[in-house]
């Protein structure tokens, strides 16, 4: 069982911040990272060379497999080579997701159609991070006593982005539709400059009305962060992590929806706007089967819909894989396709 801790008695400046988020004050648990083994590397690269064969490059145009439609990057280019362990894509979270049909689960009776509505999410992290040669992280936080589980978040990505280049923390509700998509061309799509530390998507209310902070400012999504290892950065997640505790109409949000979420977009990012990449929600928020828009062309988010994220999971592994079983056939066609001429 988890030892809960009260963040207010050590938030003391940047080094003790820090000091708090990496040594054992936080005591994460990185599951995944744990025991590894050689036929982890080697389930890695057979992974990684069935999806080698349809690998978008880092620049070219994207030509969406549903409708057609076609998506460029930023020229010119930022991000031209593959950052591989450079990027790290989390998920942080404080249960240990280890009972029967959960992802950590190890009582060998794994049962895909009876997975638990995350497990999907997670597994479908580690598959695009595996990909790609990126790090994966799960990283299990300890609640604190006086908040919601989600204030854990800022804490934890301080005690990871020192490590990386790009941390993408990602919620097990929010799928990678696109396997074999490079996270640097996503990059040079939405115009992530050396300048930007975060990049969220805008969020929506599902209504035909804009979702707006107190300000009227239209909110993002906390569920879907992109964060680079920048000068500012860490200050960054210090402010964040104590805003109930130091900002004036901030404390209500500790325990109460949208939590971190409220605080990230009616306080903390005033002070960094020139800092921020906002998305445009149809990219990174909702589904195809969702009824309304948007529709997550790049990154879906099932907020409203979770008990969908197995079936969204499934299709993307279903598209990446036959998509790479579909041009080996073709490679292969003469070896193949057979003509028998009848007279």
């Amino acid at each position: 069982m988890n030892t809960r801790v009260n963040p207010s008695s050590v938030f003391r400046g940047i080094e003790t911040f820090v000091q708090f988020a990496e040594q054992g004050q936080l005591r994460y648990k990185q599951t995944f990272a744990a025991n590894r083994t050689v036929g982890d590397d080697e389930f890695a690269h057979a992974i990684r060379t069935i999806f080698s064969r349809t690998l978008h490059d880092l620049t070219s145009p994207f030509r969406h497999p549903l409708d057609g439609s076609t998506y460029k990057i930023v020229e010119p280019a930022l991000w031209t080579k593959p950052m591989g362990k450079g990027i790290c894509i989390v998920d942080i979270d404080t249960r240990p997701m280890d009972h029967s049909g959960e992802v950590w689960s190890e009582d060998g009776t794994f049962n895909w159609q009876k997975s638990r509505k995350l497990t999907p999410g997670f597994m479908n992290h580690f598959l695009y991070a595996t990909i790609h040669g990126y790090d994966y992280r799960y990283v299990r936080t300890t609640e604190f006593d006086d908040r919601r589980a989600p204030w854990t978040k800022p804490p934890a990505l301080a005690s990871l982005i020192k490590n990386y280049r790009f941390v993408v923390s990602i919620d097990a509700d929010v799928l990678f539709p696109h396997l074999t998509l490079p996270y640097e061309w996503l990059l040079n799509h939405w115009n992530v400059t050396k300048d930007t530390i975060v990049t969220m998507t805008r969020d929506v209310d599902f209504s035909k009305k804009p979702a707006l902070d107190k300000f009227g400012r239209e909110r993002d999504n906390a569920g879907f962060v992109t964060l680079q290892n920048h000068p500012l950065t860490v200050q960054l997640l210090q402010e964040w992590a104590e805003c109930p505790d130091k900002v004036k109409g901030c404390e209500w949000l500790k325990n109460k929806w949208p939590a971190e979420q409220g605080a990230w977009n009616d306080y903390v990012r005033y002070h960094y706007l020139d800092n921020v990449r906002e998305l445009p929600s149809d990219e990174g928020i909702g589904s195809p089967k969702f009824e309304l828009k948007p529709k997550g062309k790049l990154v879906q988010h099932y907020t409203l819909n979770k008990g969908q994220v197995r079936g969204g999971s499934q299709d993307a592994l279903a598209q990446g894989f036959m998509q790479s079983l579909q041009a080996h056939m073709v490679d292969h066609k003469q070896e193949l396709v057979y003509e028998r001429l009848f007279p």
